[in-house]
C-alpha cells in the first residue's frame, strides 16, 4: 500500500504490540512527515516514547509534546488526557495540571479506572470528603463506572451503610460473571450479619472460578474459601466447611514470601480447628472412633505444616506460637477418648507442643497455665493406666501418689504457680491450682479465690465435689445450687446432686439427677451413675442403662464397678452367658477389695444359676461368708436347681432365718422368709408355710403387697398366666398387677407392668398385663402391636392368656380405627362361645361400619342377628353387658322404630340406677343410655356430670360430638377448645380437624389444619380426603 500517516500509524502500532519498540519508534516518527497526520499517530508515538523511557519520557519535546498535539487534534478522547495526567503526576510533579487532566478524562469517560484511582489514592489522599464526592458523582453518571461504585461500596461498608449492597448489585448487573464482585458482595453481606446471603454469594464466586478449569490463573481464592468455611461452621455445616478448607489447603500458597506464608498458617489453623470441633462434637455424641480419627487428622494438618515452615525458616513467631498452642489442645483432648497403644505418647506430644509455645514466650501467663494443665492431664492418664482412682484421690488431703504420678503432679503445680506469679488475677489458673494442690485447705482457698475473681462455674463444681468428698453434704448442696445460678447447663451440678442422693440412699432421685446430667454430656461418672442408679432403683429404661454402660466400656474397659453393673444389666436382659463373662472380668480386675469381690461373686452365682451351671455356682459360693443370708439363699437355690436336694435347701434357709444379722434390711429379711415359705409349701408343709407368712405379715406390714401376693399364689388363686420355669420374682408380678387393678391404683400397676416387661421382655404374660392394665385405666395405647406378644403363636400361651389377648386386640381394632374390624373378636368368640360380651362387640363393629354406609342392608341385618344372639344367651350375661345390649338396640331402632328405641333406653337407664349404680358413674351412664332417643336430656345429664368431674376430657369429647349433631355448633366449638388445653397433644389433632369443619366460613383454617396435623402421622388417604373436602390444592 501507498505510505501515508494513517499507514505509518497502523504499522507502528502493530510493531508496538509485538514488542518491537525500535521499529515502532522509527515508523511512527516517519508518519509525522505526511500531511494527513491524525491524533492517533501522535498518541501512539507518545505511548512509544513513554515506554522507551529516559529522555523520551521526560523531555517535553517528545512524549508530552505528542500528547498535547493529539489533544489539540481530538480534545474528546479520554485516553489522551489520562496519559497527560499520568505525565504531570509522575514526571512533571505538577499535581494541579494532573488533576485537571484526570478530571477532563473522567468527564469524557467516567469508567476510566486509572484516572479515578489516581485522583483517589494520590491527589485526594488527604481530602477524603472530596474523594467521596468524586465517587458519588461518577457513580451517578449514565455511563457505568465500576471503580467508583466499588470505592463507594467500600466507603458505605466502613460507615455501616447498607447502601453498599445496592452498589454491588449494580456492578453485578453489568458483570454477572465476575467472581471477585460476588466475593465482595459476600463480604458485605457478612459485615451486615446476613450470613445465609453471604454464604450464597461466596459459593457463587467459587462456582464462577470453577467454570474455567483450563485457566491456570483462575484458581479458587483462599480467602473466599476460608470465609465460606467460617460461615458454614457458624451454621453447623461441618462437613461442607471441611471440604472447602481442604480445597484451600490444597490450592493454598506455600511459597516463601512472608505474606503468603501467613495466609497458609491461617488456613491450616482454621482447618485444624474445624476438625477439632468435629472431633469434640462426635465425642459428645459417643462416637469415639470417629472422634479419634478427626483428632488425628487435625494433629497431622498442623504438625505437617509446622515441620515445613521450620525447614524454610520463614515462620512468623506469633502465628507459630498459636499453632503450637492449638496442637497442645488437640492432643490433650485425647484424654476423653478410648485408650490405645499410642494414647499416653499422644498426650505427651500435647504437653511438648505447649512447651514449644512457652519457649517463644517464657513469661506468658497463659502459656505457663497450658503447660501446667498438660502435666496434670499426663498425671491423670498414668493414674488411669495403673488403676489409681485419681478423681477421688485428687480431692483428698495429701494423697500418697506413686512416684511416676507424683512427678507430673509436682511439675504441673510448679507451672501453675509461675502462671499466677505472672498474672495473679486469672480465675482459671486458681481453679486449676486447686485441682492439682495436695493440701485440702489450699485447695478450698484456690477454688474460692477463682469464684471471687470471676464466679467461675468450674470452680463451683470443684468446690462442691470437694465438700462432697469431705462429707460436708450441706456445703456441697449450697455449692451445686450456686453452680446452677452461674451455669444451669453445667453437668457437674446434676452429677453432684446424683452423688448426694446416692449418699442419702435414694437411688430413684439419684437416677433422675444423672438422667439430667447425661442429657448434657456423656462423662464417665455420669454414664456409670446413670446406669448404676437405674439398676439399683429399677427405674428408667433397661435399654438406656445398657447403652450407658456400653459407652462407658468403650472408653474405659478396665473399671470393675462399671463392668459389674454391665453384668447386672445383661443378666436382667436375659443374656446370662454374657453376664457371667462380665462378672468374671470384674473379679479379675479387683482382688483386694473384700466387699466388692463378695458382691460381684454373688452376682456371678446368680448368673451361673440361670445358665444351670450349678457346680460352678457352688464352687463360687465356697469363697463367700457362709453366715450371710444372701449366701444361704443362693445356696438353697443351687440345691433346688440340682434337683432332689429340697430338704437340704430348707435346712440352709432355716439356719439363715436363725442367724439373720440385725443390720439386714427389711427387704432382705422378707426375702429370706418368703423363699423359705415357698420352699415349705413345695415340700408339702402347707400349714407351716401359711403360719410363716402370717407371722411375717404381722412383723412387716410395710411389705404386705409382696407377702399377700405369695399367699395368693400359694393359696391357688385363679390366674390367667402360667409361668413355666419362671423365677420367683417373675411369678410375683401377675398377682401384684391383679391386686392393683382391683384397688384401682394406676401408678403402682404401671410400675409393676413396666418392671415385668423390662426385666422379662420375652415373657408374653407381662405384655398382656400391660395391655390389660392400659385398657383397665382407660388408655388405649396399643401395646400389643409393638410388643413381642404380637408375634407369639396362640398355641404357646395358656388358654386364659390367649383369650385375654384376643379381648385386648378386639378393643384395639374396634376403637383404634374408624373402619372397625371384628377379626379378633370373632377369634375370641370362637375360643369362648358362651361369652356374653363378644357378640355385642361384633354388633358394635357392624354398627360402626353401618354409620359409614347407611344404605348397606346386609350390615343392618347382621347387626340385628348378633344382638338377637345375645338375647338367646342371656344366662351368661352381666349387668354391664345387658346395659350395653339395650344401648346398642336403642341406636339400632332410633331411626326405624322409636317405641322400641325408647323402651331399650328406659331399660338401660333403670339398670344404671339399680344393678350398676355401685360400679359406674350414674349420671354419665344415664346420659349414654338416652343419647340416641332423647339427646336434650342426654346433654343435661352430661353437663351435670361435668360439673362434678371437670377434668374428664373423654366425656367432653362425647358431649361436643352430641352438640354438633344437634346443631349447637358454637357451643360444640367452645367445648372442643376446652378439650385442647395445650398441656398435652392427646386431642390436639382431632380439635384441629373439628375447627376446620365447624368454622368452614374461614377457608384458611383447613390449610392450617393440615400443617397442625404434621406431627400426628396422619394417613395419606385422610390428607387427600381433607383436601378434596375443602378444595385445597
Amino acid at each position: 500500500p501507498q505510505e501515508s500517516a494513517a499507514y505509518c500509524a497502523a504499522k507502528g502500532w502493530l510493531a508496538y504490540h509485538q514488542g518491537d519498540l525500535a521499529a515502532a519508534h522509527a515508523t511512527l516518527e516517519a508518519g509525522l512527515a505526511y500531511p494527513d497526520v491524525t491524533w492517533a499517530l501522535k498518541y501512539r508515538l507518545a505511548r512509544v516514547y513513554w515506554d522507551l523511557g529516559g529522555d523520551f519520557q521526560t523531555n517535553k519535546a517528545f512524549c508530552v509534546a505528542q500528547l498535547v498535539g493529539a489533544a489539540k487534534l481530538n480534545p474528546h478522547e479520554a485516553v489522551i488526557f489520562r496519559w497527560l495526567g499520568t505525565y504531570y503526576l509522575d514526571v512533571a510533579a505538577d499535581p494541579i495540571r494532573a488533576e485537571k487532566c484526570f478530571l477532563k478524562a473522567l468527564s469524557l469517560d467516567p469508567s476510566c479506572q486509572v484516572c479515578g484511582l489516581a485522583l483517589t489514592d494520590s491527589l485526594y489522599a488527604t481530602n477524603y470528603e472530596r474523594a467521596v464526592q468524586l465517587w458519588t458523582d461518577m457513580a451517578a453518571t449514565p455511563v457505568h463506572a465500576p471503580w467508583a461504585l466499588l470505592r463507594l461500596a467500600q466507603h458505605d461498608v466502613t460507615h455501616g451503610n447498607e447502601t453498599a449492597i445496592a452498589h454491588l448489585h449494580k456492578l453485578l448487573r453489568h458483570d454477572p460473571h465476575n467472581a471477585s464482585l460476588w466475593a465482595a458482595l459476600g463480604h458485605v453481606y457478612q459485615v451486615f450479619g446476613r450470613i445465609v446471603a453471604a454464604q450464597k454469594s461466596y459459593a457463587k464466586s467459587l462456582s464462577l472460578v470453577g467454570s474455567y478449569p483450563d485457566d491456570a490463573t483462575n484458581l479458587p481464592s483462599t480467602s473466599v474459601l476460608c470465609e465460606l468455611a467460617r460461615i458454614e461452621l457458624s451454621l453447623g455445616l461441618l462437613d461442607e466447611a471441611l471440604a472447602h478448607l481442604t480445597t484451600a489447603v490444597e490450592a493454598g500458597v506455600t511459597t516463601t514470601s512472608n505474606g503468603q506464608t501467613n495466609v497458609g498458617a491461617a488456613v491450616h489453623k482454621l482447618l485444624a480447628e474445624t476438625l477439632f470441633t468435629q472431633a469434640k462434637t462426635l465425642c459428645a455424641q459417643g462416637l469415639y472412633g470417629r472422634s479419634h480419627d478427626k483428632l488425628k487428622q487435625a494433629s497431622t494438618v498442623l504438625c505437617t505444616y509446622l515441620s515445613q515452615t521450620s525447614q524454610t525458616d520463614d515462620d512468623d513467631n506469633d502465628a507459630t506460637t498459636s499453632l503450637y498452642k492449638l496442637v497442645g489442645d488437640i492432643h490433650l483432648f485425647a484424654f476423653y477418648l478410648p485408650v490405645d497403644d499410642t494414647w499416653l505418647s499422644f498426650l505427651q506430644q500435647g504437653t511438648d507442643a505447649y512447651l514449644k509455645a512457652l519457649s517463644a514466650q517464657p513469661h506468658d501467663a497463659m502459656a505457663l497455665f497450658d503447660v501446667g494443665v498438660g502435666y496434670w492431664v499426663q498425671a491423670q492418664a498414668r493414674a488411669y493406666l495403673q488403676n489409681v482412682p485419681m478423681a477421688k484421690w485428687s480431692l483428698q488431703h495429701q494423697p500418697a501418689y506413686p512416684p511416676e504420678i507424683l512427678s507430673p503432679v509436682t511439675t504441673a503445680r510448679s507451672y501453675l504457680t509461675q502462671s499466677l506469679q505472672a498474672n495473679p488475677n486469672d480465675a482459671n489458673v486458681w481453679n486449676a491450682l486447686g485441682a492439682v494442690h495436695d493440701h485440702i485447705v489450699l485447695k478450698q482457698f484456690a477454688f474460692v479465690r477463682a469464684i471471687e475473681l470471676e464466679n467461675l462455674d468450674a470452680a463451683w463444681a470443684n468446690l462442691g465435689m470437694l465438700y462432697l468428698q469431705s462429707g460436708h453434704l450441706a456445703l456441697a448442696q449450697k455449692a451445686f445450687l450456686s453452680l446452677q445460678g452461674v451455669n444451669p447447663n453445667h453437668p457437674a451440678m446434676w452429677l453432684g446432686n446424683g452423688l448426694m442422693e446416692c449418699q442419702n440412699q435414694d437411688p430413684a432421685q439419684a437416677h433422675a439427677a444423672f438422667t439430667c446430667a447425661m442429657e448434657l454430656r456423656l462423662d464417665l461418672d455420669i454414664l456409670h451413675g446413670f446406669a448404676y442408679t437405674a439398676l439399683l432403683s429399677r427405674t428408667g429404661s433397661l435399654d438406656q442403662a445398657l447403652f450407658a454402660l456400653k459407652k462407658y466400656n468403650e472408653r474405659d474397659a478396665r473399671h470393675p464397678a462399671a463392668i459389674n453393673s454391665l453384668g447386672v444389666a445383661l443378666m436382667r436382659t436375659g443374656l446370662f452367658q454374657q453376664a457371667v463373662a462380665a462378672f468374671k472380668l470384674a473379679l479379675e480386675l479387683v482382688k483386694n477389695d473384700v466387699l466388692f469381690v463378695a458382691g460381684v461373686t454373688r452376682n456371678l452365682v446368680q448368673a451361673l444359676i440361670h445358665v444351670k451351671q450349678f457346680d460352678l455356682a457352688d464352687t463360687a459360693l465356697h469363697a463367700l461368708d457362709k453366715s450371710s443370708p444372701q449366701v444361704s439363699l443362693l445356696k438353697a437355690t443351687v440345691l433346688v436347681g440340682r434337683g432332689g436336694h429340697d430338704k437340704e435347701a430348707l435346712a440352709a434357709l432355716d439356719q439363715a432365718v436363725k442367724d439373720l444379722p440385725a443390720s439386714l434390711t427389711d427387704n432382705g429379711v422378707v426375702h429370706v422368709h418368703l423363699t423359705r415359705s415357698v420352699l415349705l409349701h413345695q415340700l408339702g408343709h402347707v400349714d407351716a408355710s401359711r403360719e410363716s407368712l402370717q407371722a411375717l405379715l404381722l412383723t412387716h406390714p410395710g411389705k404386705s403387697d409382696a407377702i399377700l401376693t405369695v399367699m395368693l399364689t400359694l393359696g391357688g388363686a385363679s390366674m390367667w398366666w402360667s409361668p413355666s420355669e419362671a423365677t420367683m420374682t417373675q411369678a410375683l408380678c401377675g398377682p401384684l398387677v391383679a391386686l392393683y387393678q382391683k384397688l384401682n391404683l394406676g401408678a403402682e400397676c404401671k410400675r409393676i407392668c413396666d418392671f415385668w416387661t423390662t426385666t422379662f421382655p420375652k415373657d408374653p404374660n407381662g405384655w398382656l398385663a400391660l395391655a390389660q392394665s392400659s385398657l383397665h385405666f382407660g388408655k388405649l395405647v396399643g401395646p400389643l402391636s409393638c410388643s413381642p406378644t404380637s408375634s407369639v403363636p396362640s398355641s404357646v400361651l395358656p388358654y386364659d392368656a390367649t383369650l385375654l389377648r384376643y379381648q385386648i386386640e378386639s378393643v384395639e381394632q374396634l376403637f383404634g380405627s374408624w373402619h372397625a374390624s371384628d377379626a379378633a373378636v370373632r377369634k375370641w368368640l370362637h375360643l369362648h362361645p358362651v361369652d356374653s360380651l363378644a357378640p355385642l362387640l361384633v354388633a358394635m363393629a357392624l354398627l360402626k361400619r353401618l354409620a359409614i354406609a347407611p344404605t348397606d342392608e346386609s350390615l343392618l341385618h347382621q347387626a340385628k342377628t348378633w344382638l338377637e344372639s345375645y338375647a338367646s344367651n342371656a344366662t351368661s350375661s352381666t349387668p354391664y353387658t345387658t346395659w350395653l345390649w339395650h344401648v346398642l338396640n336403642s341406636y339400632l331402632y332410633a331411626d326405624m322404630d322409636n317405641a322400641k328405641a325408647t323402651f331399650h333406653a328406659v331399660a338401660a337407664t333403670t339398670l344404671v340406677t339399680t344393678d350398676l349404680s355401685a360400679h359406674v358413674p350414674v349420671l354419665l351412664y344415664q346420659a349414654r343410655s338416652v343419647v340416641y332417643t332423647d339427646p336434650d336430656a342426654a346433654i343435661a345429664l352430661y353437663l351435670a356430670y361435668l360439673k362434678q368431674e371437670k377434668g374428664a376430657k373423654a366425656v367432653k369429647v362425647e358431649l361436643a360430638v352430641l352438640l354438633e349433631a344437634q346443631g349447637y355448633i358454637k357451643s360444640a366449638w367452645r367445648l372442643w377448645k376446652d378439650v385442647d388445653d395445650g398441656e398435652t397433644n392427646e386431642w390436639k389433632g382431632l380439635v384441629a380437624v373439628k375447627r376446620a369443619f365447624l368454622q368452614r366460613e374461614n377457608p384458611k383454617l383447613a390449610a392450617k389444619c393440615l400443617r397442625d396435623l404434621g406431627p400426628f402421622n396422619v394417613s395419606d388417604t385422610f390428607v387427600q380426603a381433607l383436601k378434596a373436602e375443602f378444595d385445597l390444592a
